[in-house]
Protein backbone atom coordinates (compact mmCIF):
# COMPACT_ATOMS: atom_id res chain seq x y z
CA UNK A 1 0.00 0.00 0.00
CA UNK A 2 1.63 2.92 -0.89
CA UNK A 3 0.78 5.81 1.39
CA UNK A 4 2.38 8.70 -0.58
CA UNK A 5 4.16 8.72 -3.94
CA UNK A 6 7.64 7.98 -1.50
CA UNK A 7 6.18 6.28 1.20
CA UNK A 8 4.99 2.54 0.81
CA UNK A 9 3.21 0.45 3.80
CA UNK A 10 4.48 -3.18 4.11
CA UNK A 11 2.34 -5.40 5.96
CA UNK A 12 4.48 -7.78 8.13
CA UNK A 13 1.93 -10.24 8.56
CA UNK A 14 3.38 -10.88 12.02
CA UNK A 15 2.16 -13.95 13.90
CA UNK A 16 -0.16 -14.80 10.42
CA UNK A 17 -2.29 -11.51 11.01
CA UNK A 18 -3.15 -8.98 8.50
CA UNK A 19 -3.18 -5.08 10.08
CA UNK A 20 -1.27 -5.86 12.77
CA UNK A 21 2.41 -5.01 12.23
CA UNK A 22 4.22 -2.80 9.57
CA UNK A 23 7.55 -1.57 7.65
CA UNK A 24 7.77 1.52 5.65
CA UNK A 25 9.53 1.81 2.61
CA UNK A 26 11.03 5.64 2.42
CA UNK A 27 11.30 5.40 -1.83
CA UNK A 28 13.04 8.38 -3.53
CA UNK A 29 14.63 8.87 -6.51
CA UNK A 30 18.08 8.55 -5.15
CA UNK A 31 17.90 6.34 -2.49
CA UNK A 32 15.75 4.18 -0.71
CA UNK A 33 15.55 2.96 3.06
CA UNK A 34 13.35 0.53 5.21
CA UNK A 35 11.93 1.87 8.61
CA UNK A 36 11.51 -1.59 10.86
CA UNK A 37 12.12 -4.95 9.44
CA UNK A 38 9.46 -7.16 10.95
CA UNK A 39 10.45 -10.67 11.88
CA UNK A 40 12.72 -13.13 9.19
CA UNK A 41 9.90 -14.39 7.90
CA UNK A 42 9.02 -10.71 6.91
CA UNK A 43 12.05 -10.28 5.00
CA UNK A 44 10.56 -12.01 1.91
CA UNK A 45 7.82 -9.16 1.87
CA UNK A 46 10.05 -6.40 2.20
CA UNK A 47 12.14 -7.73 -0.81
CA UNK A 48 8.87 -8.56 -3.01
CA UNK A 49 7.83 -4.65 -2.28
CA UNK A 50 11.11 -3.32 -3.50
CA UNK A 51 10.89 -5.77 -6.49
CA UNK A 52 7.26 -4.15 -6.93
CA UNK A 53 8.34 -0.86 -7.21
CA UNK A 54 11.36 -1.44 -9.40
CA UNK A 55 13.74 -0.02 -6.60
CA UNK A 56 17.09 -2.00 -7.00
CA UNK A 57 18.61 -3.97 -4.09
CA UNK A 58 21.21 -1.60 -4.31
CA UNK A 59 19.60 1.53 -3.67
CA UNK A 60 18.45 0.75 -0.01
CA UNK A 61 20.92 2.74 1.21
CA UNK A 62 19.41 1.73 5.14
CA UNK A 63 17.17 -0.39 7.31
CA UNK A 64 16.23 1.68 10.15
CA UNK A 65 14.53 0.12 13.19
CA UNK A 66 13.16 1.95 16.50
CA UNK A 67 14.24 -0.19 18.71
CA UNK A 68 15.72 -4.06 18.39
CA UNK A 69 11.67 -5.83 19.77
CA UNK A 70 11.80 -8.75 17.41
CA UNK A 71 8.15 -7.93 15.93
CA UNK A 72 10.42 -4.53 14.74
CA UNK A 73 13.70 -5.94 14.62
CA UNK A 74 14.19 -10.05 13.98
CA UNK A 75 14.49 -10.19 10.42
CA UNK A 76 17.31 -6.92 10.27
CA UNK A 77 20.19 -9.41 10.00
CA UNK A 78 18.58 -11.29 6.63
CA UNK A 79 17.10 -8.66 5.45
CA UNK A 80 20.70 -7.57 5.10
CA UNK A 81 21.66 -10.56 3.37
CA UNK A 82 19.78 -9.21 0.77
CA UNK A 83 20.53 -4.99 0.83
CA UNK A 84 24.22 -4.62 -0.39
CA UNK A 85 24.72 -1.14 0.28
CA UNK A 86 22.64 -1.00 3.26
CA UNK A 87 23.53 0.26 6.70
CA UNK A 88 21.38 -0.68 9.99
CA UNK A 89 20.40 2.13 12.03
CA UNK A 90 20.03 1.53 15.40
CA UNK A 91 19.94 2.81 18.90
CA UNK A 92 22.62 2.67 20.66
CA UNK A 93 21.44 0.21 23.20
CA UNK A 94 20.13 -1.72 20.96
CA UNK A 95 23.55 -2.01 18.89
CA UNK A 96 25.98 -4.70 20.54
CA UNK A 97 22.44 -6.86 20.70
CA UNK A 98 21.96 -7.09 16.50
CA UNK A 99 25.67 -7.43 17.34
CA UNK A 100 25.30 -10.67 19.02
CA UNK A 101 21.18 -11.63 19.10
CA UNK A 102 21.76 -14.48 21.67
CA UNK A 103 20.60 -12.47 24.78
CA UNK A 104 17.74 -11.22 22.73
CA UNK A 105 16.78 -14.46 21.59
CA UNK A 106 16.87 -16.19 25.29
CA UNK A 107 14.82 -13.41 26.76
CA UNK A 108 11.98 -13.79 23.94
CA UNK A 109 12.09 -17.55 24.18
CA UNK A 110 10.88 -17.04 27.88
CA UNK A 111 8.21 -15.16 26.83
CA UNK A 112 6.70 -16.81 23.70
CA UNK A 113 8.54 -20.62 24.98
CA UNK A 114 8.24 -23.24 21.97
CA UNK A 115 6.04 -20.71 19.68
CA UNK A 116 9.06 -18.81 19.24
CA UNK A 117 10.73 -20.60 15.88
CA UNK A 118 7.68 -20.31 14.66
CA UNK A 119 6.74 -16.52 15.14
CA UNK A 120 10.26 -15.15 14.80
CA UNK A 121 12.49 -17.91 12.78
CA UNK A 122 16.06 -17.59 12.60
CA UNK A 123 17.31 -14.11 14.19
CA UNK A 124 20.90 -13.54 12.39
CA UNK A 125 23.43 -11.28 13.34
CA UNK A 126 24.43 -8.18 11.77
CA UNK A 127 28.26 -7.42 11.30
CA UNK A 128 29.35 -4.44 13.01
CA UNK A 129 31.18 -2.85 9.93
CA UNK A 130 26.90 -2.45 8.99
CA UNK A 131 25.72 -0.60 12.06
CA UNK A 132 25.13 2.98 12.23
CA UNK A 133 24.46 4.39 15.94
CA UNK A 134 22.00 6.89 15.95
CA UNK A 135 22.21 8.86 19.02
CA UNK A 136 19.46 11.99 19.85
CA UNK A 137 19.23 14.36 17.31
CA UNK A 138 21.44 12.27 14.56
CA UNK A 139 20.56 13.25 11.48
CA UNK A 140 20.79 11.31 7.66
CA UNK A 141 19.52 11.40 4.63
CA UNK A 142 18.02 9.49 2.10
CA UNK A 143 18.17 10.51 -1.50
CA UNK A 144 17.34 14.41 -0.25
CA UNK A 145 14.87 13.13 2.51
CA UNK A 146 16.51 14.38 5.67
CA UNK A 147 15.66 11.99 8.78
CA UNK A 148 16.23 13.06 12.47
CA UNK A 149 17.05 10.72 14.91
CA UNK A 150 14.82 11.27 18.74
CA UNK A 151 15.45 9.37 21.68
CA UNK A 152 12.04 8.10 23.00
CA UNK A 153 12.62 5.94 26.04
CA UNK A 154 9.56 4.97 27.90
CA UNK A 155 8.78 1.78 26.16
CA UNK A 156 12.20 0.59 26.15
CA UNK A 157 15.11 2.04 26.73
CA UNK A 158 16.22 0.99 23.04
CA UNK A 159 13.87 3.02 21.19
CA UNK A 160 14.55 5.75 18.97
CA UNK A 161 11.54 7.72 16.60
CA UNK A 162 12.23 9.00 13.19
CA UNK A 163 11.26 12.57 12.33
CA UNK A 164 10.97 13.91 8.99
CA UNK A 165 11.41 17.50 9.37
CA UNK A 166 10.55 18.73 5.79
CA UNK A 167 6.92 16.29 5.80
CA UNK A 168 6.45 16.66 9.47
CA UNK A 169 6.32 12.59 9.23
CA UNK A 170 7.16 10.83 12.55
CA UNK A 171 7.48 7.20 12.48
CA UNK A 172 6.96 6.54 15.96
CA UNK A 173 7.21 2.75 16.43
CA UNK A 174 5.89 2.15 19.99
CA UNK A 175 6.77 5.63 21.32
CA UNK A 176 2.82 6.65 20.34
CA UNK A 177 1.23 3.01 21.18
CA UNK A 178 -0.99 1.31 18.98
CA UNK A 179 -3.89 1.82 16.78
CA UNK A 180 -6.31 -0.97 14.52
CA UNK A 181 -7.66 0.34 11.44
CA UNK A 182 -10.63 -1.98 12.36
CA UNK A 183 -11.96 0.61 15.06
CA UNK A 184 -12.15 3.45 13.10
CA UNK A 185 -15.31 5.67 12.97
CA UNK A 186 -14.76 8.67 10.56
CA UNK A 187 -11.84 10.93 12.50
CA UNK A 188 -12.01 8.64 15.46
CA UNK A 189 -9.74 6.05 16.52
CA UNK A 190 -8.79 3.48 19.05
CA UNK A 191 -5.56 4.72 20.28
CA UNK A 192 -3.23 3.35 23.39
CA UNK A 193 -0.41 2.86 25.02
CA UNK A 194 2.19 -0.37 24.33
CA UNK A 195 3.87 -1.62 27.62
CA UNK A 196 5.50 -4.56 26.44
CA UNK A 197 8.26 -5.73 28.79
CA UNK A 198 10.46 -5.49 30.16
CA UNK A 199 12.16 -1.90 30.19
CA UNK A 200 8.58 -0.25 30.25
CA UNK A 201 8.84 2.79 32.42
CA UNK A 202 5.34 4.74 32.29
CA UNK A 203 6.86 8.44 33.68
CA UNK A 204 9.46 8.48 31.26
CA UNK A 205 6.82 6.93 28.30
CA UNK A 206 4.74 10.27 29.41
CA UNK A 207 7.65 12.15 29.06
CA UNK A 208 8.35 10.60 24.97
CA UNK A 209 4.56 11.66 24.35
CA UNK A 210 5.40 14.90 25.62
CA UNK A 211 8.29 15.35 23.48
CA UNK A 212 6.74 14.34 20.59
CA UNK A 213 3.28 16.09 20.64
CA UNK A 214 5.92 19.09 20.58
CA UNK A 215 6.69 18.42 16.87
CA UNK A 216 3.35 18.89 15.74
CA UNK A 217 3.73 15.85 13.19
CA UNK A 218 0.61 16.10 10.37
CA UNK A 219 1.56 11.95 10.00
CA UNK A 220 2.44 9.54 12.24
CA UNK A 221 3.29 6.40 10.83
CA UNK A 222 2.52 3.67 13.34
CA UNK A 223 4.07 0.53 13.60
CA UNK A 224 1.16 -1.35 14.80
CA UNK A 225 -0.44 -0.43 12.91
CA UNK A 226 -0.30 2.20 9.77
CA UNK A 227 -0.33 6.26 9.11
CA UNK A 228 -2.71 8.40 10.75
CA UNK A 229 -3.16 12.09 10.58
CA UNK A 230 -1.69 13.01 13.85
CA UNK A 231 -4.45 14.56 16.13
CA UNK A 232 -2.74 16.86 19.27
CA UNK A 233 -5.77 15.34 22.03
CA UNK A 234 -3.82 12.16 21.48
CA UNK A 235 -1.44 13.08 23.33
CA UNK A 236 -3.30 13.54 26.63
CA UNK A 237 -5.48 10.67 24.98
CA UNK A 238 -1.67 8.13 25.19
CA UNK A 239 -0.67 9.68 28.53
CA UNK A 240 -3.79 9.36 30.44
CA UNK A 241 -3.88 5.67 29.27
CA UNK A 242 -0.41 5.20 30.58
CA UNK A 243 -1.46 6.42 33.61
CA UNK A 244 -4.53 4.04 34.25
CA UNK A 245 -2.40 1.14 33.15
CA UNK A 246 0.31 1.85 35.81
CA UNK A 247 -2.11 2.55 38.62
CA UNK A 248 -3.48 -0.79 38.26
CA UNK A 249 -1.03 -2.47 37.89
CA UNK A 250 0.45 -1.39 40.89
CA UNK A 251 -2.51 -1.56 42.79
CA UNK A 252 -3.20 -4.92 42.16
CA UNK A 253 -5.79 -4.59 39.58
CA UNK A 254 -7.14 -7.15 37.37
CA UNK A 255 -5.09 -6.27 34.28
CA UNK A 256 -5.88 -8.17 31.43
CA UNK A 257 -9.69 -7.52 32.13
CA UNK A 258 -9.59 -4.34 33.44
CA UNK A 259 -7.79 -3.07 30.53
CA UNK A 260 -10.28 -4.94 27.61
CA UNK A 261 -13.28 -3.67 29.64
CA UNK A 262 -11.69 0.03 29.61
CA UNK A 263 -10.51 -0.38 25.75
CA UNK A 264 -14.29 -1.89 24.44
CA UNK A 265 -15.68 0.95 26.61
CA UNK A 266 -13.43 3.83 25.08
CA UNK A 267 -14.22 2.26 21.22
CA UNK A 268 -17.76 2.20 21.71
CA UNK A 269 -18.14 5.83 22.91
CA UNK A 270 -17.26 7.16 19.86
CA UNK A 271 -19.23 4.86 17.99
CA UNK A 272 -17.50 1.60 17.08
CA UNK A 273 -20.14 -1.43 16.52
CA UNK A 274 -17.59 -4.06 16.31
CA UNK A 275 -18.76 -7.13 18.44
CA UNK A 276 -16.92 -7.34 21.79
CA UNK A 277 -15.99 -10.59 20.97
CA UNK A 278 -14.27 -9.30 18.18
CA UNK A 279 -12.84 -5.91 19.79
CA UNK A 280 -11.22 -8.22 22.58
CA UNK A 281 -9.84 -11.12 19.83
CA UNK A 282 -8.40 -8.19 17.78
CA UNK A 283 -6.67 -6.61 21.14
CA UNK A 284 -5.96 -9.73 22.81
CA UNK A 285 -2.16 -10.09 21.70
CA UNK A 286 -1.43 -6.83 22.68
CA UNK A 287 -3.38 -7.06 25.83
CA UNK A 288 -1.62 -9.59 26.81
CA UNK A 289 1.99 -8.26 26.37
CA UNK A 290 0.84 -5.09 27.76
CA UNK A 291 0.02 -7.07 31.09
CA UNK A 292 3.23 -8.73 31.06
CA UNK A 293 5.26 -5.46 30.77
CA UNK A 294 2.80 -3.20 33.58
CA UNK A 295 3.68 -6.45 35.62
CA UNK A 296 7.14 -6.72 35.19
CA UNK A 297 7.12 -2.65 36.18
CA UNK A 298 5.00 -3.21 38.76
CA UNK A 299 7.24 -5.77 40.78
CA UNK A 300 10.22 -3.88 39.85
CA UNK A 301 8.32 -1.19 42.46
CA UNK A 302 6.67 -4.01 45.04
CA UNK A 303 9.94 -5.93 45.59
CA UNK A 304 8.30 -7.55 48.88
CA UNK A 305 5.10 -8.12 45.89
Amino acid sequence: MDVDDRIVLIDTHYQQRWGHTASYLINEPEGAAFVETGTTHAASLLLAALAQRQVAREAVQYVIVTHIHLDHAGGAGELLHHLPNAKLVVHPRGARHMIDPQRLINSSRQVYGEAFDRIYGTIHPVAENRLIIADDTTEITVGRRRLRFIATEGHAKHHFCVWDPDHHGLFSGDALGISFREFDVGEHSLIFPATTPTQFDPEVACLAIERLAQLQPRWIYLTHFGPLPWRPQWAETLQQGVRYFASWAYRGVPLADTMSQWLLETAQSFGCQLPPSQMRALLSLDIELNVQGLSHWAASKNPSS
